[in-house]
């Protein structure tokens, strides 16, 4: 497939299948993301990036070596996890667009404390980034959000601009200016990034 062909992937699985029927889904699936494997721009819904973590031991995602385009929803409650699952198989990723939203957002806050990024995300995963957009939701500190940030502006070293979205129309909410400077007085691994 050429580099300029771009997939979106959706999918619905149910886990509360009969065994032979189960692995004949995840088979299927598994099949699906591999001839995919050559495409140079993807999307991932937040279902399917489920999926691949439910399966992760079953069958490894195949590696995206020609994906330089990905844009991925996640849970703020999960992204830590899921991330570097599919960040390890896309190892020419430029752009990485993240939307964060919340299932249950005090069990993101609560989650999001207990867990730190450089445990979970090494540098290399990070290396060949130039531009990353999270789009986040509102509401008092978005915890996971801010760490995303400082991680990517501290350690994608090719990084030229990271952009970050803070969603106020479901609460109308502004942030604090002071809170926000903390996002721009982070340090940059990459000299050129533009935040």
């Amino acid at each position: 497939m050429s580099d300029s062909v771009k997939v979106n992937i959706d999918v619905d699985f149910k886990f509360n299948l009969e065994e032979d029927e189960y692995l004949s889904e995840r088979n299927t699936i598994y099949n699906l993301l591999n001839n995919f494997s050559d495409v140079g721009g993807m999307t991932i819904s937040r279902k399917t990036l489920k999926l691949i973590y439910r399966l992760r031991h079953m069958n490894p995602l195949p590696k995206f070596r020609d994906l330089t385009r990905l844009r991925i929803t996640m849970s703020l409650n999960s992204s830590l996890e899921l991330l570097p699952i599919v960040l390890e198989r896309c190892p020419n990723l430029k752009r990485l667009i993240l939307k964060l939203d919340y299932n249950d957002y005090r069990e993101a806050v609560a989650e999001a404390t207990e867990i730190n990024l450089s445990n979970v995300l090494s540098n290399s995963l990070v290396s060949s980034l130039e531009y990353v957009e999270i789009k986040s939701p509102t509401k008092e500190k978005p915890i996971t959000t801010w760490r995303l940030v400082r991680y990517f502006l501290g350690n994608a070293t090719l990084l030229k601009k990271l952009v970050l979205r803070l969603n106020v129309s479901d609460t109308r909410e502004k942030h604090d200016p002071a809170y926000l400077k903390e996002f721009f007085d982070s340090e940059r691994r990459s000299h050129l990034c533009q935040f």
